[in-house]
């Protein structure tokens, strides 16, 4: 299982597409986003609700706990799942976490993840499953120390002034649309974006702080995947332990790739792309974020940027 930690707009959602174009990689999208299945808004990756879909309506239809029949199917199951997932994250429980020794709702709520992920790997005929949850340190932690499951992480880091331009902008076309419920903050633009440079502060810094307890991590830079999208993804696969040669034809050409349909359940509308797909940066940031607030990113960034840079990244396969 490869557990993708990031802050938000990082870039998750491209790296999990690239991944699933190997035949033993599934590409799950964000697995703690449980509530997305019972919305009728909501489809899987391949465009179907997930009542239709050919990959999930069968792995939802699963026990959730199969040595507790009675407790029912996933569907039946996601509120308490949710509970679980609330009480992993109290601060005792979190204390427990870190230390190693998980709580009783800790230990089911992993064995419930642990199933989840065997059931969509068998009905894919996947070896490796792909998770891109934001907000999971615990999880991560969690899966690390006490899964079944032989669980890699990859630290997904992107240059803030991206991350933020792109929360930003999400934000401001939000507000266009009349329903963002922090439309002054958006207006005034400085509030979102000390904000999200602080949330990108924190998100990288725990995961470079956690780094010896989450073991074996690779650390990926955004812009290191787009420039070396094919050597950068078959290094990741060759590290998981599966023959990179079958991604050979997926690359069109060194930035182009052809995405098929993929079963992410949750993630931006990178995942809805087929075809032929540019693999480029979006560098729109250097325009559409002024100035000033550039220069405050960076400002506040610069010390976990720092502790960041250096650091190792996947070999190059051949």
């Amino acid at each position: 299982m490869v557990l993708v930690a990031a802050s938000a707009r990082s870039g998750t959602t491209l790296l999990g597409s690239l991944l699933d174009l190997h035949p033993e990689v599934t590409f799950a999208g964000e697995l703690n986003r449980r509530r997305a299945w019972g919305r009728s808004s909501a489809v899987c990756g391949c465009g179907r609700p997930f009542t239709e879909c050919p990959c999930w309506a069968p792995v939802l239809g699963r026990p959730a706990f199969p040595d507790e029949p009675a407790a029912g199917d996933r569907w039946a199951t996601i509120v308490e799942v949710d509970q679980l997932e609330a009480r992993s994250r109290r601060p005792v429980a979190l204390v427990r976490a870190l230390v190693g020794r998980p709580a009783p709702e800790q230990r089911r709520y992993v064995a419930y993840l642990d199933q989840l992920c065997r059931d969509l790997a068998a009905q894919r005929g996947a070896r490796v499953v792909v998770d891109t949850s934001k907000l999971n340190l615990v999880e991560l932690l969690l899966m690390r120390s006490s899964s079944g499951l032989d669980c890699r992480v990859v630290h997904l880091h992107r240059d803030p002034r991206g991350v933020v331009f792109s929360r930003l902008s999400g934000a401001r076309d939000r507000r266009s649309s009349g329903w963002d419920r922090h439309a002054k903050a958006v207006q005034l633009g400085w509030p979102l974006v000390l904000a999200d440079a602080l949330r990108w502060d924190r998100s990288n810094l725990l995961l470079r702080l956690l780094r010896r307890r989450l073991e074996p991590v690779t650390v990926l830079s955004y812009d290191r995947l787009v420039a070396e999208s094919e050597p950068t993804v078959r290094a990741l696969v060759a590290e998981l332990g599966l023959d990179p040669d079958p991604l050979s034809e997926a690359w069109i050409a060194p930035d182009l790739v052809e995405l098929p349909d993929n079963h992410s359940m949750s993630g931006n509308r990178v995942r809805r792309r087929r075809g032929a797909t540019p693999v480029v940066a979006d560098l729109r940031w250097r325009d559409g974020l002024s100035p000033a607030m550039a220069a405050v990113v960076q400002a506040l960034t610069a010390p976990v940027r720092r502790m960041l840079g250096g650091r190792s990244h996947p070999r190059p396969a051949g």
